[in-house]
């Protein structure tokens, strides 16, 4: 169970680092804070290795390094870009919950690749995305305003898909190299591809970043979500099937639901509480033996 367990704790860190980042992304663009997301958190992953070089692979195998960068390139950079620009379409709870569906995504696309799994584990992970929804849905509910814009669903689905795509990219990735190693090339890709969007639209924007406020504002939500929370989901890609990590990964709303009270002082709705105990419940489901 220790690929499942890394799986919700990398959940918990980033419903953690969300509240981290809050304070921070009224004063950055998207793509500043996901640029200096995946730069420092693959820096602090690589100090990592250079500190405990036994973590590094005995050889640096050109397939898994192929593998895992596109796998930053098409998770990090193309489906970040993807899901920021959804939510200046849709809004942040709508895209959210479009956004959740991508477990949907991974099982199938694990289930073309073979991976199979029990009865039990299906019924658990369709009553955590059920779960998952219900939570999202009453704020969702709450911030639509006309119409939703076809344009920003398309962008929502898009960066969920490649989510899954990225998740399972990973997962081939990692099978010659160690999470460690694998976390630093997928995070150095998904940097150096963002850095030349940035570069492209504002190279001001990049400048910003280098200053010591940056630092003050975002290395705290980079150092619980990026370097702890990717290295967890890494792992857990390493040491379970891709369909359960990717269906564990989407509980960060439930976690959220928990932190919210503490961080706002608002209760969040019997709605939410519904969903979250369903999703509590799949997980259980899903973390049976097939």
């Amino acid at each position: 169970m220790i690929g499942e367990l890394a799986a919700l704790l990398a959940a918990a860190t980033w419903a953690a680092s969300a509240m981290l980042y809050r304070r921070a992304l009224p004063h950055y663009g998207p793509h500043q804070a996901n640029l200096y997301k995946t730069t420092v958190g693959g820096l602090l992953i690589w100090l990592t290795l250079l500190c405990w070089p036994r973590a590094a692979p005995s050889a640096w195998r050109a397939s898994s390094l192929a593998t895992l960068s596109l796998s930053g390139v098409v998770g990090l950079a193309i489906g970040d870009t993807f899901y920021f620009r959804a939510m200046q379409l849709l809004g942040v709870q709508r895209t959210v919950v479009l956004f959740s569906l991508s477990p949907v995504f991974t099982l199938a696309l694990a289930f073309a690749t073979g991976e199979r799994l029990g009865p039990v584990q299906l019924a658990g992970a369709a009553l955590t995305i059920l779960g998952i929804q219900l939570v999202l849905r009453q704020d969702a509910d709450r911030e639509a305003r006309g119409r939703p814009s076809r344009v920003g669903i398309l962008c929502a689905l898009a960066a969920a898909l490649c989510q899954s795509l990225g998740l399972l990219l990973s997962k081939v990735g990692l099978a010659e190299m160690g999470a460690l190693a694998g976390t630093g090339v997928r995070l150095t890709a998904g940097s150096l591809s963002l850095l030349v969007l940035v570069l492209v639209h504002s190279p001001r924007a990049v400048r910003e970043l280098i200053r010591p406020v940056a630092h003050h504002r975002l290395l705290p939500a980079v150092v619980v979500g990026t370097y702890i929370g990717v290295f967890l989901m890494m792992y857990a890609l390493q040491h379970a099937s891709a369909g359960i990590t990717g269906t564990l990964l989407a509980t960060t709303p439930i976690f959220s639901l928990f932190l919210t009270p503490l961080v706002d002082r608002a209760w969040p709705p019997a709605t939410a509480w519904l969903g979250s105990a369903l999703a509590v419940l799949g997980v259980a489901l899903t973390l049976t033996n097939p």
